[in-house]
């Protein structure tokens, strides 16, 4: 030995050098908190409408007027909610919490709903209008602080894009799943065993959610993100979407995909046969859940104006499609479908991003706003959809609506740049 100091590399690196671990899983605990409260809303966007007309014995008409006016609560709520749940939430932590507990009381909300059918008291109609009311309020505190949460995580571009990716995927597979749930579940002659089965679902549903929403709140407590206010998101405040375009295309998009779910299955059991139908159905979910890797990637490149125009493109080429009177087959179906679910991908993650590219202290006040105007653009689409459904309209006039429901979304692309001048 020379008496030099010999430098010995260490084994294992400090311990204040962060693991990478930690942001993977608290994004994959956030997509699968997301997966339980997509669950919620889709149980209560299809279903609901089901169980009220099927099990409560309301007239179509009347189950769409009170189902849309629901919503226009739930939109008010998500806005006012909003400026309350903003001014107290400061930090991820406390916004896990927040939603942690409404998602409870949501469920609570749906078990109740479920019970209205079950049990049939006087005034049923009456009675499951008021459960679905309570069930948008409570709705609302969990869907703006989980829907916000990204913006108090995400400290850039790259991880605002991987928490949209990953919160669509995870609640098209979602949706796939309770599709999927609805023939084998509900699809029965007696009312009693209908809401029975409804109200097992929405105790499966309720308890998945939960534990999701627990596990979030859990992670989160622990510290894991860079401080309780990260960095600010390095965008200077001329590229940042402005609010106003952005809620405006929220509220088009909304419109016009809801619109064309609404319409899809209808125009699918008159227009196509068995297996097209089927097709049509499955392209749309697939390709919506499929595009999300290729629509960030596109989302991350320094060509904006080319992942606008590929969105676009989707959307007109679908709508192109849908005019298509009288050529529809599998083919058609194959290609309509996939169209559909890359325009609405597309759509999904841009707009989730360019909501998301706030600074913490307004992702709440921000997001609500976003929120609001989506459940505004559905509770419309309700409104025109049952109408169309009222008329029965011909094939040919439902492939027209849906063609100019595409135009809607291809137009909030243009409208929500992700460059403002």
């Amino acid at each position: 030995m020379d008496g030099r100091s010999i430098r010995m590399r260490p084994l294992l690196p400090p311990l204040s050098m962060p693991l990478r671990l930690f942001p993977a899983s608290t994004l994959m605990v956030y997509a699968l908190a997301h997966a339980g409260k997509t669950l919620f809303w889709t149980v209560s966007d299809l279903y609901f409408t089901w169980m009220v007309i099927t099990v409560g014995g309301v007239a179509a008409g009347w189950a769409g007027l009170g189902i849309g006016l629901s919503i226009l609560i739930a939109a008010v709520a998500d806005y006012t909610g909003g400026r309350w749940l903003g001014a107290r939430i400061t930090d991820a932590a406390m916004a896990a919490r927040t939603q942690f507990l409404a998602c409870l009381a949501t469920g609570a909300a749906l078990l109740g709903f479920a019970i209205l059918g079950l049990v049939r008291p006087e005034g049923l109609a009456l009675a499951m209008i008021a459960g679905l009311i309570l069930f948008r309020l409570t709705y609302a505190g969990l869907d703006i602080t989980q829907n916000a949460l990204p913006a108090l995580i995400a400290t850039s571009k790259c991880e605002r894009a991987a928490y949209g990716m990953w919160r669509n995927i995870s609640g098209g597979l979602a949706r796939i799943a309770l599709s999927a749930a609805f023939v084998p579940l509900l699809m029965h002659r007696l009312r009693q065993d209908q809401a029975l089965n409804f109200l097992a679902m929405a105790l499966v549903i309720g308890v998945m959610a939960s534990i999701a929403a627990a596990l979030l709140r859990l992670r989160l407590a622990q510290g894991v993100t860079p401080s309780a206010a990260p960095p600010a998101i390095p965008a200077s405040a001329e590229e940042r979407p402005r609010l106003g375009p952005l809620t405006l295309a929220m509220a088009l998009a909304s419109l016009g995909m809801t619109l064309f779910q609404q319409l899809e299955p209808f125009f699918a059991a008159r227009a196509l046969d068995r297996h097209a139908a089927a097709t049509f159905l499955t392209a749309g979910a697939v390709g919506m859940v499929g595009s999300q890797p290729l629509w960030r990637l596109l989302a991350l490149g320094r060509h904006r104006r080319w992942t606008r125009g590929s969105v676009i493109a989707s959307c007109l080429a679908c709508a192109g499609l849908m005019l298509l009177t009288g050529a529809y087959g599998l083919g058609w179906a194959l290609a309509a479908g996939l169209s559909y679910g890359l325009a609405a991908g597309g759509v999904t993650l841009l707009l989730w991003m360019a909501a998301l590219d706030c600074l913490p202290h307004q992702a709440i006040g921000r997001i609500s706003t976003f929120s609001a105007s989506a459940k505004l653009g559905q509770a419309l689409s309700i409104g025109l959809g049952c109408a169309m459904l009222q008329i029965d309209a011909p094939i040919a006039t439902l492939g027209q609506m849906m063609a100019g429901a595409l135009a809607l979304v291809a137009l909030s692309i243009l409208i929500a740049r992700t460059r403002q001048a």
